[in-house]
């Protein structure tokens, strides 16, 4: 007998309440709940892009944990939506026989997270540091002025 989606009472209430609490953005409806859920996206793109930031700027085991797990505490805290975790907590939904069913997950969670995901990523994190640091075409030819770079680019 196979038991792998048979949760405990208390495990199963959990999960309930953690898809509920990320299918909130339906509550809301329309453009606006869509919206609220691509913005929390965008915020929880920003922490992930930021905690993989911290995780390549230490230059010990400690000194690359400690930022990462602050930045991934804070996104989890905040119960901000990123799409491919939340497919997680709706898979376990679905194959305990809860949820809101894919369609629903899809339409009010996974897509508009996904899309805040891409932009959080994008306008947060990307375009930050290319405004910062410009590219690395641009860096190579200040460092060589004059000189034409081997590889093409």
């Amino acid at each position: 007998m196979a038991t792998v989606q048979h949760y405990p009472p208390e495990m199963a209430s959990r999960l309930e309440d953690i898809v509920s609490a990320k299918m909130a953005y339906r509550e809301i409806g329309g453009v606006t709940g869509w919206m609220h859920a691509v913005f929390s996206g965008m915020l929880a793109n920003w922490l992930v892009g930021l905690a993989a930031l911290f995780a390549t700027m230490g230059r010990t085991v400690i000194d690359k944990f400690v930022p990462l797990f602050l930045a991934v505490s804070l996104f989890v805290a905040a119960g901000f939506q990123h799409s491919p975790a939340n497919m997680a907590y709706f898979s376990l939904a679905a194959a305990a026989g809860m949820g809101p069913g894919w369609s629903g997950a899809l339409a009010w969670n996974i897509l508009p997270a996904a899309v805040g995901n891409i932009l959080g990523g994008l306008l947060l994190v990307v375009a930050p540091f290319w405004i910062a640091f410009g590219s690395k075409h641009s860096a190579m030819s200040e460092m060589h002025p004059g000189r034409e770079r081997s590889d093409g680019l």
